[in-house]
């Protein structure tokens, strides 16, 4: 396990992308008090975990572009 310095900026992402922690947990397979305890650090990450956080995130990212290409293309449709 290893301290983390890339919380703030794992923070700062989550915000932005207007993301719940209890989201990026689901998307993970963590109960989101775990997620929350990295992520406060009161408990360390384990090995891999900042890259696997931010390859959620990814994912959650391109999800979210998807849905709003989708609506777009749909409410350009009913014109």
């Amino acid at each position: 396990m290893t301290a983390s310095s890339d919380i703030p900026s794992i923070r700062a992402r989550i915000a932005y992308l207007d993301l719940t922690r209890e989201q990026v947990a689901m998307a993970m397979g963590l109960e989101r008090s775990a997620l929350s305890r990295y992520l406060n650090g009161t408990r360390p990450m384990p090995d891999g975990m900042e890259a696997r956080i931010h390859a959620t995130l990814d994912k959650l990212e391109r999800a979210e572009q998807a849905a709003q290409e989708a609506r777009e293309r749909v409410l350009g449709e009913e014109e």
